[in-house]
């Protein structure tokens, strides 16, 4: 999947691989070096796989896949796969991804804003059905009303 990276004022497009099994977002090192981020000087956690345990180093970025950029921390990383991945944390909540296995095919959707806050309230058992139900008729409401 085509994916942008933006930071202070820097951006590139590269290819990621959506990985539901990866907790973050991680990139090679290059990306980073090609925006000028000091990507080892990021938070640092351990992440395993399959065939590894690889440090990580978290930062804050931008992320474009399709119209709206959002900001997302992602990880950098030398780990041996070889290619970028999209993980969970703060990518597929603000996604409807779809695996057409049949087509070799990937439809993403952006999930809006309340659909967002609904989805996480209830993942974390926050609020009841009804309770993030209101809180996305609200949502809507005050869209409507700055839009007119």
């Amino acid at each position: 999947v085509p994916i942008t990276l933006i930071h202070l004022g820097r951006e590139i497009e590269c290819d990621g691989i959506i990985d539901s099994g990866s907790n973050y977002c991680i990139f090679l090192p290059w990306v980073a070096d090609t925006l000028g981020i000091p990507w080892m000087r990021g938070r640092p956690v351990s992440v395993s796989t399959v065939g590894e345990k690889a440090a990580v180093f978290l930062t804050q970025v931008n992320l474009q896949v399709m119209e709206k950029p959002f900001s997302c921390e992602v990880g950098f990383s030398r780990m041996s796969t070889g290619f970028n991945l999209i993980g969970r944390k703060g990518f597929f909540e603000r996604h409807e991804i779809t695996f057409k296995e049949n087509e070799k095919r990937v439809i993403l959707k952006e999930n809006d804003d309340a659909t967002r806050a609904k989805k996480a309230s209830r993942a974390f058992g926050l609020l009841s059905d009804a309770e993030a139900d209101s809180i996305e008729a609200g949502i809507r409401s005050l869209r409507r009303k700055t839009r007119r």
